[in-house]
């Protein structure tokens, strides 16, 4: 095959074994996997916001803490809500964390 001007030399990189791409967890799923300690912080956030998670239309979110293998990296109570723009397929990451809320 010859190369084009379009064509790309570069071979895709092999993802490691093991590690899957971000699966698709419903809002309401994503809570009840919550630890104790993220729980707590998501209880608080949701009284301090103006709009609560996951009612943007058009957009779908989950929330997860560091019982979630991709976030194992955060401390106890540290929550990440993914938002993803279902239009754009955009994916917004917001981290937030008890001490945050109270400082």
């Amino acid at each position: 095959m010859e190369m084009g001007a379009g064509s790309s030399s570069r071979a895709r990189p092999k993802r490691k074994k093991g590690i899957k791409k971000t699966e698709v967890i419903s809002y309401e799923q994503s809570v009840v996997q919550l630890s104790k300690e993220g729980r707590k912080t998501y209880m608080i956030v949701e009284k301090k916001r103006k709009r609560p998670m996951n009612t943007i239309h058009g957009a779908y979110s989950a929330v997860f803490d560091n019982t979630y293998p991709q976030y194992n990296w955060l401390y106890n109570g540290w929550l990440v809500e993914e938002r993803r723009i279902m239009l754009s397929g955009r994916l917004y990451r917001v981290m937030f964390s008890f001490d945050l809320y109270f400082m």
